[in-house]
């Protein structure tokens, strides 16, 4: 497959636009928790060493899904200026890097700090991408297909 084949481009979109699957993913992961409001002293099976649930407040639960926000914001600022200076595929790919210690973090979580610093990261993560997935899509795309995607 060469670099200029229509499947070789439509391959490299679709990975780019992977990171649009992970920001809406790591955004609705927290909405079916049934722990929230739980008292400490209920007790949740476990999975592995992680358990299944960790109580939380709501404010702690608000906090733990509005960091994810927050990091975005942090990720999209410091991918425009990163993209500029070591080009769109090498910060699409260190992109990758806090993902996924996310998805690792959130998935053996503990704690509640450990699942906001998870979140943090998926911020941090899915942020960039979001800024750097629709530059690399238009860059890559024919000329006479650009701007037909919306």
């Amino acid at each position: 497959m060469t670099a200029s084949s229509p499947m070789y481009l439509y391959l490299c979109g679709a990975t780019a636009a992977l990171s649009m699957y992970h920001l809406g993913h790591h955004l609705g992961e927290l909405n079916t928790l049934p722990c929230v409001d739980s008292t400490p002293t209920q007790t949740y099976p476990t999975f592995l060493v992680a358990p299944t649930c960790i109580p939380m407040s709501a404010l702690e639960y608000s906090t733990a899904n509005a960091v994810l926000a927050l990091g975005g914001a942090l990720g999209a600022l410091w991918a425009g200026r990163a993209c500029d200076k070591y080009g769109r595929v090498r910060t699409m790919q260190v992109l990758n890097i806090p993902l996924l210690i996310a998805s690792l973090m959130m998935a053996f979580a503990t704690n509640l700090p450990m699942l906001i610093i998870g979140r943090l990261l998926a911020g941090l993560g899915t942020g960039g991408g979001s800024t750097l997935a629709p530059m690399y899509i238009s860059e890559i795309a024919p000329i006479l297909t650009r701007n037909t995607g919306g």
